[in-house]
């Protein structure tokens, strides 16, 4: 059986190697507007993902991995189908993908929070 803290690493860690990869968009495929709106908007899964490995326990914190990933992965989907150039750019899949992966398992998390948690750091 997989831990809720384990879960936490799966989920924080995605959240922060998709942090690296919207950033490193910007530089494979240019600085267009949406590649550096996506990049900004992506920055912040570095902190969702260090708070939600550091800090299971916080309510709020585990809602805005499970909110902010939705709309981030919704965001990718138009992204991908209105807003592309002529050259695909594959980290949006990328991305999308971590965003399915990342919120059921934070959804599962948020229910959970306050049941016993024995790990120390």
């Amino acid at each position: 059986m997989v831990s809720k803290y384990q879960l936490s690493l799966l989920a924080g860690g995605l959240l922060i190697l998709s942090a690296c990869t919207h950033t490193i968009q910007v530089f494979v495929y240019g600085g267009i507007w949406h590649n550096v709106a996506a990049a900004l908007y992506g920055a912040m899964y570095l902190f969702l993902g260090i708070g939600l490995i550091r800090y299971l326990d916080r309510r709020g914190l585990v809602a805005l991995c499970v909110i902010l990933p939705l709309i981030g992965g919704v965001g990718g989907i138009v992204r991908f189908l209105f807003l592309h150039t002529e050259v695909a750019n594959y980290f949006i899949i990328l991305h999308v993908l971590i965003d399915i992966v990342v919120v059921p398992v934070s959804i599962y998390l948020y229910r959970n929070v306050g049941t016993s948690i024995a790990v120390t750091i």
